[in-house]
């Protein structure tokens, strides 16, 4: 379960109910918003979802991000278009969400455990227009 509206509250909430439907494994959402930094303090983390994608990693910023022209794309990694070859394409702007594995199985990034895509897989990653590439924006941990 993915907890991503723009409510921190809302997002906690989700992840509180929905402990005995999902392992807390599986349970996730995104980086509180600076302003409600002080609220994340009061909860322990065994009620919070794990973070999603990039540390600091807020609706805001994806929507702001999208408002930009950034965009999600995916794309399957091989032995000759690796991991490494494509950060260094989206150096500029690119959020790595998730990856599919052979199997079809999907794998969320986290910031407690990120991801390395290996070849084979297909990465999804929110990915900034040319003309957004200044921005700041969050980079995907390699």
């Amino acid at each position: 379960m993915m907890a991503m509206t723009p409510n921190d509250e809302v997002n906690s909430l989700a992840v509180r109910e929905c402990r005995t439907i999902f392992e807390r494994a599986h349970l996730y959402q995104l980086s509180f918003n600076t302003e409600n930094q002080h609220y994340r303090r009061g909860l322990t983390t065994n009620l919070m979802g794990r973070e999603l994608f990039a540390k600091g990693l807020t609706f805001t910023q994806i929507q702001e991000m999208h408002e930009r022209g950034a965009r999600f794309k995916t794309t399957t990694l091989s032995d000759e278009f690796t991991f490494d070859d494509y950060l260094d394409r989206y150096r500029d702007g690119l959020t790595l969400m998730c990856v599919l594995t052979g199997d079809d199985s999907l794998t969320i990034n986290t910031v407690d455990d990120p991801l390395i895509p290996t070849p084979g897989q297909t990465i999804i990653a929110l990915v900034a227009s040319p003309s957004s590439a200044d921005d700041q924006t969050p980079k995907a941990d390699a």
